[in-house]
């Protein structure tokens, strides 16, 4: 069966200020790269907290690190971009940080995380994403409010392993609908994929032009010694 959860993103120029661009060379890699994800030969370890869980590492991590990268047909290379990095460390009982993704954060009583609101002075607003879980204890959606509203499905293999999403974002008047196919190019040895290209078609409300970008993601993990 699959599954759906939905994820929130920013509006891109929230997201955009400050942003820098540095060429990422995996192109040939993706190009000559290929691991089809419903047939990892690896120990598959199971996932240890339910932070751990929702961001999709199994076993005892204590760090990630989530790059990403767009590739650009006029540079033929992958930019990436500083706002286009996440970090997160989590403590002896599995929980993430750091306290900046959210202001104020609300868990249920199996100690996941239901709902997060973040204050943006600057802006004079405050999102908030709620999340809800299936009986697998996988998010199954996440309902993201701020200066506009956005919902993202994922559906996964057998192994639950993502394998597509498909975003709806309305803003200003205007709704936005993105889908996005992944497929893992490398995993460790307890099953973590650490890279993986995705490609995203874009398909906005009054624009018969539909937008293609190929994207590049990998992974940095630190499990506990």
């Amino acid at each position: 069966m699959k599954n759906k959860f939905w994820v929130l993103v920013l509006p891109s120029f929230l997201l955009s200020c400050g942003q820098t661009k540095t060429k990422v060379d995996y192109k040939e890699e993706v190009k000559t790269e290929s691991l089809d994800s419903t047939t990892l030969s690896v120990d598959i370890v199971p996932f240890t907290s339910p932070d751990r869980q929702r961001l999709d590492v199994r076993g005892n991590v204590v760090k990630l690190v989530v790059h990403s990268a767009d590739y650009y047909k006029t540079t033929s290379s992958y930019l990436e971009q500083e706002w286009k990095k996440e970090s997160y460390v989590f403590d002896k009982k599995g929980k993430a940080s750091p306290k900046e993704r959210g202001d104020k954060e609300s868990r249920n009583e199996k100690g996941q995380l239901v709902r997060v609101e973040n204050v943006l002075p600057d802006w004079g607003i405050t999102t908030c994403n709620t999340y809800k879980y299936n009986a697998d204890g996988f998010v199954d959606s996440i309902i993201s409010k701020n200066l506009g509203y956005s919902e993202t499905s994922f559906e996964y293999d057998s192994n639950q392993n993502c394998i597509s999403s498909k975003k709806k974002l309305v803003s200003e008047g205007t709704e936005e609908v993105s889908v996005v196919t992944y497929q893992i190019l490398e995993t460790d040895s307890i099953g973590n994929w650490t890279k993986r290209s995705a490609k995203m078609v874009v398909n906005s409300d009054g624009d018969e032009d539909v937008q293609e970008t190929d994207m590049l993601e990998w992974r940095e993990i630190t499990y506990q010694k």
